[in-house]
């Protein structure tokens, strides 16, 4: 079976992007990147953009390592480096939007506390818009998905939509297994469920596109959407942790 698949996830990352973009003003400083569904920067833009010493916010992101479980610290405090203006390299760490909250929160005095104010609302107005493009092209690829495990002869196709959505939900302890699935479950989700399941949505994209492009069985492409559900999930702290 023919399907574009890489045609489709430029025109879902080009779309991120434009997003990204469009929904900055104010935190151009901070140059934020769309990555696997996840928004990061880094401790060299945030300094400048809160006018630190870069010393001072490494510090403090270090010292979150002691406070922050080991599995959520590695996911969003992702250690790097950078050229200074001598050529030497010096170390940064790279942050993820879940890092950056929980970063500036140790930040003070009045200038931090505004900007605190703006970078919230302004990431909740950005994800918003990524959450609604990602959930648009998640319905293309799952519907790519099903022609394509017809096409391999699964009577039972129409089933894999249901049965992903199923995994992901239970995965961020939104419904039980064998509970019935809300139809207004995705819209009533608030906090990290609803910013975790534009990046598990993401992600099972990703996974299926890769499957399709390397003409797999179609089970084996589920197993494997299963296996990074499972696998972020842990990485974020645990269903019990998501749904808080």
């Amino acid at each position: 079976m023919a399907i574009n698949t890489r045609q489709e996830r430029a025109k879902t990352m080009h779309t991120q992007q434009n997003i990204i973009k469009a929904s900055q003003t104010g935190l151009e400083k901070l140059g934020l990147v769309e990555k696997d569904g996840q928004l990061w920067t880094n401790t060299l833009k945030v300094a400048d953009y809160f006018e630190k010493r870069h010393k001072n916010v490494l510090r403090a992101s270090r010292e979150l390592g002691d406070k922050c479980s080991g599995e959520f610290y590695r996911s969003n405090f992702i250690p790097a480096s950078y050229s200074d203006d001598q050529g030497k390299l010096r170390p940064m760490i790279q942050v993820t939007r879940s890092g950056l909250m929980m970063l500036i929160m140790a930040f003070t005095g009045k200038r931090a506390v505004e900007l605190k104010v703006k970078c919230i609302s302004a990431f909740a107005l950005m994800e918003k818009k990524i959450l609604e493009a990602i959930e648009e092209s998640e319905t293309d690829i799952f519907q790519t998905f099903v022609k394509y495990a017809k096409g391999q002869g699964y009577q039972h196709a129409d089933d894999y939509t249901d049965r992903i959505k199923r995994v992901m939900y239970e995965g961020l302890g939104a419904i039980e297994p064998g509970q019935a699935i809300p139809a207004d479950l995705e819209s009533s989700m608030v906090g990290q469920q609803a910013h975790f399941l534009g990046t598990l949505g993401y992600l099972c994209q990703k996974v299926i596109r890769s499957g399709i492009e390397d003409a797999r069985d179609h089970e084996s492409i589920f197993n494997a959407v299963k296996e990074v559900i499972q696998r972020t999930v842990a990485s974020l702290g645990g269903k019990e942790v998501i749904a808080r």
